[in-house]
């Protein structure tokens, strides 16, 4: 027959030395260590998954939102918000790398476009506007006035290299630019 231990008696046994033995906490990390050598973390987050959704249909959705609140209170109170602000850079960053690798760039592109114009709908173009101008006000309080003269002036000067380097190909290829500003002049009409 099996005895269980009630949890007091396991932490008492966890803690106690014993005349070179190992302790229970000491045994289930060597044993958890000889596993991952075994099997890799992929074996980890399967055994997880599948617990996880045995929780679930057992204990149901609000179990989940309940310990995971308890937790994340436990967690702000030992850590602060930093910690949260830090490992949720460190993840995102890390996933979008890895989603990035996975789809490209071009997905990115195409879910933000998704994502602004499903906005856009929404909200409409005085939300734009409104977060425009905050953003705006937050960065001439954070940089002040001449942040805005440099980046103007590095504005001006982007501006008159391309309109250069489109005049000299414009010099270079005039049948290509006859045939542009043909195309431009006939989709106005």
């Amino acid at each position: 027959m099996v005895r269980r231990y009630e949890e007091e008696e396991w932490e008492e046994r966890e803690e106690r030395p014993s005349r070179g033995r190992m302790t229970v906490r000491e045994a289930g990390h060597r044993g958890g260590e000889t596993v991952l050598r075994k099997y890799g973390t992929p074996f980890y987050r399967e055994i997880g998954h599948k617990g996880g959704e045995r929780v679930v249909e057992e204990y149901g959705t609000p179990f989940y939102r309940e310990i995971g609140h308890k937790g994340g209170t436990t967690v702000r109170e030992k850590y602060g918000r930093p910690f949260y602000e830090e490992i949720g850079r460190k993840g995102g960053h890390k996933g979008g790398i890895i989603v990035r690798d996975k789809y490209g760039t071009p997905f990115y592109r195409e879910i933000g476009h998704k994502g602004g114009e499903r906005v856009a709908e929404e909200y409409g173009t005085p939300f734009y506007r409104e977060i425009g101008h905050k953003g705006g006000t937050t960065v001439r309080e954070k940089y002040g006035r001449p942040f805005y003269e440099e980046i103007g002036h590095k504005g001006g000067q982007k501006v008159r290299r391309l309109i250069e380097e489109g005049e000299r190909y414009e010099e270079e290829h005039p049948e290509e630019y006859e045939e542009t500003t043909l195309r431009r002049r006939s989709r106005r009409y």
